[in-house]
Formats: structure tokens, C-alpha cells, sequence
């Protein structure tokens, strides 16, 4: 006899042991990964805010040190203008910038704002020490004045300030300036102001100032130097220049298989540095060295001459700009084997006239011609044809008769023609198919001169 409720002996099953299934190692594993990724994230950074606060440190103290070092030498040993040198130390590398400056006790901090007439004189040396590494997210900088020694003014000399600005008119850091009179020369290095202040300068001479930088150009082709500069007498006079990074400018005409004809001239305006090539063979065509303005561009049958196609483009400082000349595009229609030329006949009239090339067995040559009126001649003779190509139209055709040449779309006769029995005595005739052209789809015709 059995108690209620109980079961046989062997039917027991065991209890589970409390483990963790697959699934839960795998999704505590993967909680674990975020969070070590996480957290090794965070200590990365923390380590490199460390790194960046120590290497800014560093870089403070350099920099104070050296102004430290500059006072201690006192004014009549420090070099005006912009200095530089490098210090390493461990892994990191340090540029050490340092700008001197005269500056007069009721001017701006800028020598090069005080203008004709107005000697900034010696007041004081604005001394400032600009230190920059790779890891300092900007320079650690420190400013200082250093009193020289009284002097009184000297008779028959003046002062020069020198300024240079890109076309954007922002100073330009890091020129040399050279100064010279035949008997007395100067050179200073302009600073984060643009600016060099020259004192105590000869006004007996004439002075050539000149200006320098790698990987800078001037506007004008003589605009690094000025000659003949006349330094007044306990007074300062100031001299300006303008530097900048250059450009480039692509020409382009005849895109999409409409060629220009070779030795099309094409002219752009300001060539302050003479930069316009003399020959070229096809469009486009790069032009480098360009002063950052905006050009205009003409494409012209003749130089100088002729009514033309033209565009603008604008070229920024240290990179490439389009001008896409547009012209006109024409499809020219005529029997295979003869060749097609244009003569200019616009106004003003000039003497130039292009081969575009032999009609082959698609009866299709095509051309890009600038804007004005030009006549078309087949080597074949035949009607010469005479068109306007306006500025900025659409693709236009010209047409000549082909003999034999069918409609697009049409299809050959059915009734052959025969040709000439072979001597056998046969009493029919043998045929065989005439070969036939077919003309191209082209545009509306060009405007006809009037």
C-alpha cells in the first residue's frame, strides 16, 4: 500500500544544480567587453589629457623662460623682427617664435598703423614669444616690453615700417624683409602682425626694400621689391606689399567630343605675372601661379581680335578654379573624303582660318567655335556656307548635299540596278545592291549671315 500523493520510486527527477546556461556566460561576457571597452576609453583619454596638459605646461614654461632670458640680455642684443628655433624634448618638438618690436610710447601696438610722417620711435621693445608643438591645440604665448636705454634722437635718419598683407588684406607672418641704401642694409622677419619697424635709417640714399617668402607670390611681376624709397627725415615712411599663396585656373572649351581647333587663341585678364601660355594644343588648359583675384577669359579667333566667347572665374589662395570658355557648338554635314574649314568673317575682321578635319562615312564633323560670324568651305568646292554663332547658343548645324546619302530612318530602294552581263552569253542580267550613306541627325541649322 502507497501514501497518497507519492509516485514510484524511479520516476524522481533530479533539481537543477543552480549553473549558468550558454546564453547567460555569452550576455555576461558581452556586458563585460562593453564595459572594460569603456572604460579602457576612458583611460586612454584620461592619460592623453595628461600628456596634452604636461606638453602645455612645458610649453608655458619655454616660452617664459625664454622671454625671461631676452630681458636679461637686455634691448640692444635682441634681432627685430621674427626669430625662430626649434627645441625637442623627449618625443615632442617645440618651435620657439620670437617678434621684437620698437614701439612708440603713444602708439598702437602695431608700428605699421602710425602711417607717413609720424616717427613710431623707440619708446620701448614690444617683445612677445610664441611657443608651438603638435600636441598644444594652439601656441603658448607670452608678452613683454623691454625699456632700452636712453638716447636722444639722432639727426639725418628716420624710420621704415615695411607691411605685408595677402589679397584677402590679413597679415602675412613669416617674411623677409630686406632693406638696403648701398651703404646701410637691414633685415627683420614680419611677425603674427604682418609688420617690421627699421629705425635709426640713413636719408641720405635711396632705399630697395624686398620681400620673401617660399611658396608666396606677389601681385605684380617687380612686386617683390620697391626702388627709389626715400626715408624722411625724423619721420617714419611706410612701404606696403602684398603677398599670397598662388592658384591655378583650368581652361576649358569643346567638351563632350566637340573639339576647338588647334591654335585657337585664347586670352585672361589680370596677367599681372605674365602666366598666359604662348602655345598649347588642347583644351583644357592649366595655368599656375596665379595672384588670388577673379579673371575674366576670352576665346577668339584671332589674338586680340575677333568677337569671341568669354567667362569669369574667381581663383582663391593654394587651390584650382574652372573657366569654362562655353563657345558654340557645330555639327557640319558633307560628303565623305573632302575637308571642311572656317574662316573667320566677323568684326573686327582678322586673318584666321581652321581645318576641322575629313568628312569620313558618318558625314559628321563636329566643332567648337567662339561666338561671331563664320563662313565654312568644302576642299570639293561647292556653296560656301555663311553663319552667326551667337554667344552662349545652342548646338547648330551646317548642311551640304551628299549625293546618294538617305534620311535617318529611310531604307533602300527595292528595285536594284543592274549591272553589266559578263561576256558568257547568258541572256539575264546579274544584280547587286548599291551601298547607301545615311545622314546624320543634327541639330536646327545655324543662324544664316545676313
Amino acid at each position: 500500500m502507497t501514501r497518497g500523493g507519492g509516485g514510484r520510486k524511479g520516476d524522481r527527477r533530479p533539481l537543477p544544480d543552480g549553473g549558468f546556461t550558454l546564453v547567460e556566460v555569452m550576455v555576461s561576457l558581452g556586458i563585460f567587453l562593453v564595459v572594460s571597452a569603456a572604460v579602457l576609453g576612458m583611460i586612454i583619454a584620461s592619460v592623453q589629457a595628461v600628456n596634452s596638459n604636461a606638453d602645455r605646461v612645458y610649453a608655458a614654461a619655454l616660452a617664459q623662460t625664454e622671454l625671461d632670458a631676452l630681458r636679461s640680455a637686455g634691448s640692444d642684443t635682441l634681432v627685430l623682427g621674427q626669430t625662430s628655433r626649434t627645441v625637442g624634448s623627449g618625443a615632442s618638438q617645440y618651435t620657439v617664435k620670437t617678434t621684437a618690436t620698437w614701439v612708440d610710447i603713444g602708439a598702437d601696438v602695431n608700428p605699421c598703423e602710425v602711417g607717413a610722417g609720424v616717427n613710431p620711435g623707440k619708446a620701448y621693445l614690444r617683445v612677445r614669444v610664441d611657443v608651438e608643438g603638435d600636441n598644444l591645440g594652439g601656441p603658448q604665448t607670452v608678452e613683454a616690453v623691454i625699456y632700452p636705454t636712453d638716447t636722444p634722437p639722432s639727426e639725418n635718419v628716420g624710420t621704415m615700417t615695411v607691411s605685408v598683407s595677402n589679397a584677402s588684406d590679413e597679415p602675412v607672418e613669416g617674411v623677409t624683409v630686406t632693406g638696403s641704401d648701398g651703404v646701410q642694409t637691414f633685415q627683420q622677419v614680419t611677425g603674427p602682425d604682418g609688420c617690421i619697424f627699421a629705425p635709426d635709417l640713413r636719408t641720405e640714399g635711396q632705399w630697395i626694400i624686398t620681400v620673401t617668402k617660399p611658396g608666396y607670390i606677389t601681385e605684380e611681376l617687380t612686386g617683390a621689391s620697391r626702388s627709389g624709397v626715400i626715408v624722411a627725415e625724423q619721420a617714419n615712411t611706410p612701404v606696403g606689399f602684398a603677398m599670397d599663396t598662388p592658384g591655378s585656373l583650368v581652361f576649358t572649351a569643346g567638351t563632350a567630343g566637340y573639339p576647338v581647333p588647334e591654335g585657337m587663341p585664347f586670352q585672361f585678364t589680370p596677367d599681372t605675372l605674365d602666366r598666359a601660355p604662348t602655345t598649347f594644343t588642347t583644351f583644357p588648359v592649366t595655368v599656375t601661379g596665379l595672384w588670388p583675384d577673379s579673371y575674366a577669359g576670352w576665346l577668339r579667333p584671332c589674338v586680340d581680335a575677333g568677337d569671341g566667347s568669354s567667362a569669369t572665374a574667381q581663383v582663391t589662395a593654394g587651390s584650382t578654379s574652372t573657366l569654362d570658355f562655353g563657345g558654340v557648338k557645330v555639327q557640319l554635314v558633307g560628303p565623305p573624303g573632302e575637308t571642311v574649314t572656317a574662316v573667320y568673317d566677323g568684326e573686327p575682321l582678322c586673318s584666321a582660318q581652321y581645318p576641322l578635319g575629313t568628312w569620313d562615312d558618318s558625314l559628321l564633323r563636329k566643332a567648337t567655335l567662339p561666338a561671331g560670324t563664320w563662313t565654312f568651305t568644302r576642299s570639293g568646292g561647292g556653296v560656301d556656307k555663311t553663319v552667326v554663332l551667337v554667344p552662349g547658343g545652342d548646338t547648330c548645324s551646317v548642311s551640304w548635299n551628299v549625293p546618294g546619302a538617305v534620311e535617318p530612318g529611310a531604307t533602300e530602294s527595292s528595285t536594284p540596278e543592274p549591272t553589266t552581263p559578263e561576256p558568257t552569253g547568258s541572256a539575264e542580267p546579274t544584280f547587286s545592291p548599291t551601298p547607301t550613306l545615311t545622314l546624320p541627325e543634327v541639330s536646327e541649322p545655324c543662324p544664316a549671315a545676313s
